[in-house]
């Protein structure tokens, strides 16, 4: 009897990441990792032969590669080959976007291990087998929110507290977790030099009219570092910091913990006819009352 099942899979996208070192063919992580709406849809359909098929559409199926080299067939072999069943035919309706970092390779993972183990009613743990396959399986099993350790171990789960919002921009590129990786190993930071400099203050000119010379700049390793290191050089503990919220929560954070006060001078919402937020303004009288003070 042919059966056929539907899965949804969702992606999720990692809140922090900190690579701590390389062991053996894997980088150790420490990583909170949230699901995210999005997500892929995995039908499979069982045979009566040992045969893997699949095909893929949906938004992102043209940047899909090969049938045999896709991590859904790969799955689809291990599990065959696990749990002595028959092989199966497969459909991925990609939804998350390939090569983003959003987890829809080892989603498809889980919807092919999870499809296959209902579809021929397998009633064995499939964990290993997941974890064997991709790294962050274990949580993409259960979804929500957790920190993850080492490969992808989950160390915790936990609730939000509130609705988490975020914005998800698709570039046209895609990123090989490999090749990112990769990267990361060789420790390199980005051109420092001259040329570089003067193109940043071209485009200050440019965008701002203010020309700002090039030796005047300097590399810092992170925009909230940068903060830091500027409170440090040019404040004393206890002097005033204003910020404008809503302002991107680690300048206010950064601030405090370097010994310094927060002094908030609030954006001021500006909203249609209807009542809908457009944008904010500064507030330049609240702006200056706060820097005389």
């Amino acid at each position: 009897m042919i059966k056929t099942v539907k899965t949804k899979v969702f992606g999720k996208i990692n809140i922090g990441l900190n690579v701590l070192g390389r062991c053996g063919d894997h980088h150790d992580l420490d990583t909170v990792v949230a699901n995210i709406d999005l997500c892929d849809v995995v039908t499979v359909r069982t045979r009566n032969d040992r045969k893997v098929n699949l095909i893929s559409q949906g938004g992102f199926s043209a940047y899909e590669i090969a049938e045999t080299d896709n991590n859904a067939y790969k799955a689809a072999l291990a599990f065959m080959e696990k749990f002595d069943t028959f092989g199966a035919d497969i459909k991925l309706t990609k939804n998350i976007p390939v090569g983003s970092g959003l987890g829809g390779s080892s989603a498809d993972i889980v919807g092919v291990v999870k499809g296959m183990m209902k579809a021929y009613n397998v009633s064995e743990d499939v964990l290993p087998l997941v974890n064997s396959l991709c790294s962050d399986g274990e949580f993409l099993c259960g979804g929500g929110f957790a920190r993850l350790i080492g490969k992808g171990s989950v160390a915790e789960r936990f609730s939000a507290q509130r609705p988490y919002y975020i914005v998800i921009a698709v570039p046209e590129s895609v990123s090989n977790t490999s090749e990112v990786f990769a990267e990361f190993d060789r420790g390199e930071y980005p051109s420092t030099g001259a040329d570089y400099f003067e193109i940043i203050s071209d485009w200050v000119a440019d965008l701002h009219g203010w020309k700002v010379p090039a030796e005047h700049f300097r590399y810092v390793p992170g925009i909230v570092k940068g903060f830091g290191f500027a409170q440090r050089c040019f404040l004393k503990p206890g002097d005033k910091v204003i910020i404008q919220k809503p302002v991107y929560h680690p300048f206010r954070i950064v601030t405090e913990m370097s010994g310094f006060e927060v002094v908030n001078n609030p954006l001021r919402p500006v909203y249609d006819a209807e009542g809908f937020l457009q944008r904010y303004e500064m507030d330049l009288e609240d702006l200056e009352r706060k820097i005389d003070d």
